[in-house]
């Protein structure tokens, strides 16, 4: 007989965004548990983050996206007194359990994707795609970054992939934001797809797209094919070292400051801030956490491959609310869209 689930694994786009985003979940997982020895650590000390991650030789930023993911997995519990593990976790993954599964998770320690976990946790270097691209040391690894995307080849290939997923999250994107106002500018908007969305949802709204050379050419390849010229141009800039354009009412932000390091992100929220028309509004989409920092889970496993490739990490909605008001940014709202999502609006005042 032929036994079959009654729901599927795979069954809607979250989830297929999901199989995607979680690819180096296990490994953070598998790292934390077979060399690091977190679970029997915080059997015999129990502490706080920063208690932990200098007992353990960990980076703060790494570490941040290793205990969320087991705070969402429920492996871990976080209260006044720190992080200890869950009932969950002492049933199997500590000396003595009575349901001991820590041989079993080593059995995968040598994967590669584990050492390379590992070695981000203790070194706190992200592993590129740019350094391993370009066979390089990390420490070259944002110059490296820089050489690859002013290739049209790798831009075109990397911008490809981004424009994929955002077909399929741009037209939410565009239900969410509202009152963009006459003029929206898309900072780093790679090939135009949430640009389009937009200008496709609103039609008095003109929209311009801000990248940095050769990625400015693939934009304009990509908004000529789908035959919106007419109501979105590209100019080629870089959105640190060049003052963002002024005469807009909305900057977008889709999928960038998680690129980067809070201090980055910062630094663009201000420049947002000075360059925006009186009263407009910075939106920034991405995949939030919660508050707490505990959730969900597909964001936590998300933030792991964040962290792995970039200087950056997901950050939390608290955190993004935050970032803006110290921008001079007031009136933070939040609404959340498919694919675990959210946009972030803030106004200027």
């Amino acid at each position: 007989m032929l036994i079959t689930s009654p729901e599927k694994v795979v069954s809607n786009t979250d989830d297929m965004l999901r199989l995607r985003e979680s690819a180096f979940a296990i490994d953070m997982f598998v790292a934390a548990t077979a060399w690091l020895g977190l679970f029997d650590h915080l059997v015999a000390s129990p502490g706080r983050r920063e208690a932990v991650c200098a007992a353990l030789n960990i980076h703060a930023r790494p570490a941040d996206t290793m205990f969320t993911l087991l705070l969402s997995w429920g492996l871990l519990v976080e209260d006044e007194q720190g992080l200890r593990p869950s009932d969950l976790a002492l049933d199997h993954l500590v000396a003595g359990a009575a349901n001991d599964l820590r041989p079993y998770y080593a059995s995968l320690k040598e994967r590669p994707g584990v050492h390379d976990l590992l070695y981000v946790l203790r070194s706190g270097h992200s592993k590129t795609w740019e350094a391993k691209h370009a066979g390089k040391s990390d420490s070259d690894a944002k110059e490296e970054w820089t050489a690859l995307m002013r290739r049209p080849d790798f831009a075109q290939f990397y911008t490809a992939g981004m424009d994929s997923r955002g077909a399929v999250l741009a037209p939410d994107l565009a239900r969410m934001l509202r009152k963009p106002g006459a003029r929206l500018l898309d900072v780093a908007g790679g090939s135009g797809i949430y640009s389009s969305a937009i200008v496709t949802a609103n039609r008095d709204v003109a929209v311009t797209v801000l990248e940095r050379p050769p990625v400015d050419d693939v934009a304009r390849w990509h908004i000529d094919r789908r035959g919106q010229s007419d109501r979105i141009d590209v100019v080629g800039a870089d959105m640190f070292a060049d003052p963002l354009p002024e005469g807009f009412d909305t900057h977008l932000y889709s999928h960038i400051l998680h690129d980067w390091t809070l201090e980055s992100g910062a630094v663009l929220l201000r420049k947002s801030h000075a360059a925006l028309n009186a009263g407009g509004q910075v939106a920034v989409y991405s995949a939030h956490l919660d508050d707490d920092k505990a959730g969900p889970a597909p964001v936590a496993e998300y933030s792991i491959l964040m962290m792995y490739l970039y200087e950056g990490r997901c950050y939390s909605v608290a955190e993004m609310r935050s970032l803006m008001e110290q921008a001079g940014f007031a009136d933070v709202q939040v609404s959340h869209g498919v694919g675990w999502r959210s946009l972030i609006t803030g106004r200027k005042v």
